[in-house]
C-alpha cells in the first residue's frame, strides 16, 4: 500500500512560515546550523564565516564588509582573538572551543 506524504510549513514563534525559497528563509533570519563542522582550509576565517552569504554588489564580494561581519561574529562568540584574514589551515585545533 503506498504511503501518503504530508507537507506542512515550518512555524516560527507559533506562526506559520512558508519558506518558499532559501533566499526568503535567509531574509527572514532563518539559517541552517550544520552539526558537522566543515571548513574550507584555503579560505580565510572571514570567508568561511560568510561562505554562501557573501556580501556583494554587482557580483563583486565586498571584502571590507566580509571582514566586518566576521569580526562581529567572532566577538559575539568570544573569539575576537582570531584574525579574520588568517587562512583556516593556519588555525590551531588546540584553542578554546567556540561555544
Amino acid at each position: 500500500m503506498p504511503q501518503s506524504t504530508t507537507r506542512s510549513d515550518p512555524t516560527i514563534c507559533s506562526e506559520s512560515f512558508p519558506a518558499t525559497t532559501p533566499r526568503v528563509a535567509r531574509q527572514a533570519g532563518v539559517a541552517m546550523i550544520y552539526q558537522e563542522l566543515s571548513l574550507a582550509p584555503d579560505l580565510s576565517v572571514a570567508e568561511n564565516i560568510t561562505l554562501g552569504v557573501e556580501p556583494a554588489r554587482l557580483g563583486i564580494v565586498d571584502r571590507a564588509r566580509t571582514r566586518q561581519l566576521a569580526l562581529e561574529a567572532l566577538t559575539e562568540l568570544g573569539r575576537a582573538d582570531l584574525d579574520p584574514a588568517s587562512p583556516v589551515r593556519n588555525l590551531s585545533r588546540r584553542g578554546p572551543p567556540i561555544s
